[in-house]
Formats: structure tokens, C-alpha cells, sequence
């Protein structure tokens, strides 16, 4: 793109306003942009998936598994706070009306 760049003489001279270099930056940051948000939604969606899995443990009615899911729970919301009210909710329903918290 052409512009006309006026000096303090009053002279006009043909210029460029973004150059080669300027256009690769912006290709560049745009790129860096893009490949971060896939990034993060992609570990989110990975966070999440463990997540479901660690409740899945949690739920079963062998002590063990869901003492195993417990802990799992424990690390991934350390692991994050993005989360954590949703995980906390779910952790105190499951604990409060769970087959261990009906004497079953």
C-alpha cells in the first residue's frame, strides 16, 4: 500500500505504511495467538477428561477405587482453579449420598 508522507518543507514523498516485515509480524502474532488458545482448550478438554474419570472412582462402592479416586480428585484441582467450585460440588454430593454415607 502506497501512502504519501508529507515533510516539514512542505515536500510529498511516496511511502509504504506497513511493510514486508511488518505484515510477517502480524502473520506471526496471529499465529502464536491461535496455537495458544488451541493449546489451552486442549488441555482443558484433557483436564476435564481425567476429571470424569477420577469421579467415575469415586462412585464405585469398592473402598479402595474410590479412595484412589479421591486422591486423583485432590491433584487435578491443585492442579488448577478454573474448576474448582464445580469440582467441589460434585465431591461434597457424592460424599454426602454415597453408597459409604448410606451405611450400605
Amino acid at each position: 500500500m502506497t501512502v504519501y508522507l508529507t515533510g516539514n518543507d512542505g515536500t510529498r514523498r511516496a511511502g509504504t505504511s506497513v511493510g514486508d516485515a511488518d505484515r510477517w509480524q502480524c502473520c506471526t502474532v496471529g499465529v502464536v495467538v491461535t496455537w495458544q488458545q488451541k493449546n489451552r482448550a486442549d488441555r482443558r478438554s484433557e483436564w476435564w477428561t481425567r476429571t470424569q474419570r477420577a469421579f467415575e472412582r469415586t462412585f464405585t462402592t469398592d473402598y479402595d477405587q474410590a479412595e484412589l479416586g479421591w486422591k486423583l480428585l485432590s491433584a487435578l484441582v491443585s492442579s488448577t482453579e478454573d474448576d474448582f467450585e464445580i469440582v467441589q460440588a460434585i465431591a461434597e454430593h457424592a460424599a454426602l449420598s454415597g453408597p459409604w454415607a448410606r451405611g450400605s
